[in-house]
């Protein structure tokens, strides 16, 4: 019997950037232009990038559309 195991879709992407890691998630639709939204951080190591990729998307807006840098 197959063993039941839950694998969620991964949400976002990291990406090697520079002296560091991009990473990006998907934060929803611009009702306005419909066109979609992403928000973009950085991270020094892959770990770090894993931390603010899993984090929450409103921890790193100000308004809505602002990045926070990391």
């Amino acid at each position: 019997m197959a063993t039941k195991t839950s694998r969620r879709r991964q949400r976002g992407s990291i990406r090697p950037n520079g002296a560091g890691f991009q990473v990006r998630v998907y934060a929803g639709r611009d009702p306005l232009t419909k066109k979609d939204i992403y928000l973009h951080g950085q991270a020094e190591t892959e770990p770090e990038a894993e931390k603010v990729r899993r984090s929450r998307p409103l921890e790193w807006c100000i308004d809505g559309h602002s990045v926070i840098s990391f």
